[in-house]
């Protein structure tokens, strides 16, 4: 599932990732199964934000959950109950976007199959 979603989020995952020398934040929003609004930030030049609502460490938590399925994604930096802020410079965009449709699904908890990811980008 979710390659619909991916289908969406890859073409700006891209676009953003190509971009050289500047600060351009791509924030993508979609709505949970709680009817609330969760978001991912891609940050150019390869730092990935995303709201965080656990208490515990993050790196532990999403690999149980599965959502880097086998990349390899450092940590910069987190803070509990707000983000989790990931490096991932280098890494194709497909690979990219399929974190980010893991996240959406597997921690801010979107319907896999019904989640509608909306994206915004702020120069």
């Amino acid at each position: 599932m979710g390659e619909r979603q991916r289908a969406i989020i890859e073409p700006v995952v891209r676009d953003l990732l190509a971009s050289a020398g500047g600060d351009a934040i791509l924030t993508i929003t979609a709505t949970n199964t709680d009817g609330e609004e969760v978001w991912v930030q891609l940050i150019e030049g390869g730092s990935l934000n995303t709201q965080y609502p656990l208490d515990d460490e993050p790196v532990k938590r999403l690999g149980i959950l599965g959502v880097f399925g086998t990349l390899k994604v450092p940590l910069i930096e987190w803070e509990a109950l707000n983000f989790a802020t990931f490096d991932v410079a280098g890494i194709a965009s497909w690979d990219v976007a399929f974190v980010i449709d893991q996240l959406f699904v597997r921690l801010l908890k979107c319907n896999d199959a019904g989640y509608q990811p909306a994206s915004s980008l702020e120069a």
